[in-house]
């Protein structure tokens, strides 16, 4: 039957098409590494650590940070995306999190604390960092986990970590001992692929309304 024929064709045109539409991948991990400290922030002092891009387009999807805190305090700490300008933190680009201390006692405590449901855009061949810090009038104990290994994963895994007393005004760049961290995308897909799945959309559509013609 022809329904059959634009059926098996909507079919393999939307599963090719749909190939890579959003499919999460790990760009960045070390938090399987050993904390060997935890650098603190506060209102002026804050933390960065830097990962880059393939040559994929690719939409930032979460950020996962391992932290330590030894009190509850008061008021928010704060998540950025910045750009690399001279291979340091340039200008923040989208803010990912900002809101209170997410332990609850007893204390101290550590933890992989994630930032998810996010959706910024990431273009190709590009460093970022992940900037943590906390806002004006927060006292807060909020550490960032740093290890002595160089062990990671991911294509935009890098050991290049940064700190500012002043934030951000300057900033002191080193490589090695990074900070852990987990840094999820999805790729974009490309504009055929998309044509693709439209197109194997409006096969079934036809296919449906067509249950009575002949096969040929």
């Amino acid at each position: 039957m022809l329904k059959y024929r634009v059926l098996v064709a909507g079919l393999i045109l939307g599963l090719f098409g749909g190939v890579g539409l959003r499919a999460d991948i790990v760009i960045f991990d070390n938090l399987g590494t050993t904390s060997q400290g935890f650098g603190s922030v506060s209102i002026s002092a804050w933390e960065a650590q830097r990962f880059n891009t393939d040559a994929s387009n690719l939409t930032l999807t979460s950020a996962t940070l391992r932290l330590y805190t030894e009190s509850a305090g008061s008021g928010i700490f704060f998540v950025d995306l910045y750009s690399d300008t001279a291979g340091k933190p340039g200008v923040s680009l989208a803010n990912l999190f900002t809101g209170p201390n997410p332990f609850v006692g007893p204390f101290p405590q550590t933890g992989n604390i994630l930032f998810g449901g996010l959706n910024q855009s990431l273009a190709p061949n590009t460093n970022y960092w992940v900037v943590l810090g906390e806002s004006a009038g927060s006292v807060l104990d909020i550490r960032w986990g740093s290890t002595g290994s160089a062990a990671g994963t991911g294509s935009g895994f890098q050991t290049t970590h940064a700190s500012t007393p002043n934030q951000g005004a300057g900033w002191d760049v080193t490589v090695g001992s990074p900070h852990q961290m987990q840094i999820t995308a999805a790729a974009i897909p490309e504009p055929a692929n998309v044509l693709l799945a439209f197109v194997g959309g409006g096969c079934l559509l036809v296919a449906s309304r067509r249950n009575g013609i002949r096969a040929i």
